[in-house]
């Protein structure tokens, strides 16, 4: 049990009085190291930077969604056979939650400064220590079961097979958000409020032993411990209550912590499994449009020379493809340039987007498959930056909610060790939060240009006007009749 305990006072000591008050400071009011102002300031910059961005990835995401005439959303109901499961846009969630948490950090670094660098609201600083828990949690979990969801709803589009039900996975989803908000919000009240109290009985102990610094400086270490017996003891009656919030406090963080790694990993599992096969299928499709091609030539009559002079660009060499239906392999020439093998079909964004480009109606079929493969390919992307940071803060996140939960009062030696424990979360939070939301700009940014090229595309293909043939009639003076010669395009 945590319990304040004057120390033994050394025989060389003139003032017991004062010996204990220097004591007592040096523990409830740390003074911060060289530079820390310094690194407020960067802390700040970057949860300013981190606000724009989140906007900005907001506004990339909406003209996303509005060049591709999709709607903007945040969570939306998915029905399937066994019912309808509450889904969250990953993306659009974690640019709202950083903005959010950004804000927030704004406020908690405001406190420290006022508290440790102009000595002000000391006994309020607690509230901010545990609130802030609940942005950073919040934005965990539910970017982490924005991933296990989809997971799940894919696994079972692909598998059929329904690994967890829409009422115990909506139950779960929205469970996990209120009992993770409610519960360290009160939490986070009930130690905020019991560490305001334990500030003032400190203060109460340590004016007192200022003044009987100067009132009774002669008197010996007994007397002078039963001079504050009573105010040590109502020190206690405070800090005993606090030190177990705090403690519980971290326990439950330390839980939601371990949770979050056990969600992403088994979400990315399943993930990274699905995409390989849907990549695979689509290669093998983009690669060998034999079948497909040989059906148009059929309906179309058409000719291979003339789809790889006006379909696609030609490729530089034939490539080698996988017949799966007949398991033989056939010189096939595709309209790109691809290498596909039985284990692992690849090919290039470049030749993906150069298909794009190519708006030859006999080429239609090609090119959704490859915006298909491009846009999973993004995602994948998105879904791997997202995970690695989610995966490492939750990482810290647990490393130090442990330590608090076991051991709360050894933190407050010194400086040091405090800035480690409630600073290095929001260091890592914002320098990972940044990284992530400048990586998905730049990538939506990228993957922006095909989508409106396409999306025009299709605008001036439903307005342009149907083109009717007009037949060249020529007469001649021997005689009334009127021979076509071919069919003109006005």
């Amino acid at each position: 049990m945590v319990r304040v305990k004057l120390p033994q006072v050394p025989p060389e000591t003139d003032n017991v009085y004062a010996y204990w008050a220097g004591w007592l400071i040096r523990i409830f009011e740390s003074t911060p190291t060289t530079g820390f102002r310094t690194r407020l300031i960067v802390l700040w910059l970057l949860s300013g930077y981190g606000i724009v961005a989140a906007i900005m990835y907001l506004g990339a995401l909406y003209a996303e969604s509005k060049e591709g005439e999709k709607s903007f959303w945040l969570w939306r109901f998915v029905a399937r056979s066994n019912g309808r499961y509450i889904v969250g846009n990953q993306r659009g969630l974690f640019a709202v939650c950083s903005l959010a948490s950004c804000g927030l950090f704004i406020g908690y670094f405001l406190s420290f400064d006022r508290a440790y660098l102009l000595d002000a609201d000391r006994s309020d600083v607690f509230y901010w220590r545990s609130i802030i828990w609940i942005n950073v949690g919040l934005h965990l979990w539910i970017s982490s079961w924005a991933n296990l969801q989809a997971t799940i709803i894919s696994s079972q589009t692909a598998t059929n097979r329904h690994f967890l039900g829409p009422k115990l996975s909506n139950c779960l989803y929205l469970g996990g958000i209120c009992l993770g908000f409610f519960s360290i919000l009160g939490f986070a009240i009930a130690c905020g409020a019991m560490w305001h109290k334990t500030w003032d009985a400190q203060e109460r102990l340590e004016y007192r032993l200022l003044d009987l610094s100067f009132l009774r400086a002669a008197d010996s270490e007994s007397v002078a411990r039963v001079q504050v017996a009573g105010l040590v003891s109502a020190l206690n009656t405070q800090l005993v209550p606090f030190v177990t919030i705090l403690r519980s406090v971290n326990a439950l963080c330390a839980v939601g912590a371990a949770l979050i790694i056990l969600v992403n990993f088994g979400g990315l599992v399943v993930l990274l499994s699905l995409h390989r096969q849907i990549e695979f299928h689509l290669v093998d499709a983009l690669a060998c449009p034999g079948a497909t091609l040989t059906r148009r030539r059929q309906s179309l009559s058409l000719d291979v020379e003339h789809l790889g002079a006006g379909g696609a660009p030609p490729c530089a060499e034939p490539a080698t493809c996988v017949d799966a239906e007949r398991g033989v392999n056939d010189g096939c020439e595709t309209p790109f340039p691809v290498e596909v093998n039985s284990r692992r079909g690849s090919l290039s964004s470049t030749c993906l987007k150069h298909i794009l480009r190519n708006q030859s109606p006999v080429n239609s079929a090609l090119r959704q498959k490859a915006m298909r493969l491009l846009e999973l390919r993004k995602v994948r992307r998105d879904v791997i930056a997202l995970l690695t940071v989610i995966v490492l803060l939750a990482t810290v996140c647990l490393a130090i909610a442990l330590g608090l939960a076991i051991s709360p009062t050894s933190v407050y030696d010194r400086w040091v060790t405090i800035e480690v424990a409630y600073m290095l979360v929001p260091w890592m939070y914002l320098v990972g939060t940044d990284a992530a939301l400048t990586f998905l700009l730049v990538n939506s940014i990228r993957h922006l240009r095909p989508v409106r090229r396409a999306a025009q595309m299709k605008r001036q293909h439903e307005v342009a006007p149907s083109v009717q043939p007009v037949m060249t009639t020529v007469h001649f003076t021997g005689g009334p009749s009127a021979y076509s010669l071919s069919p003109s395009v006005p």
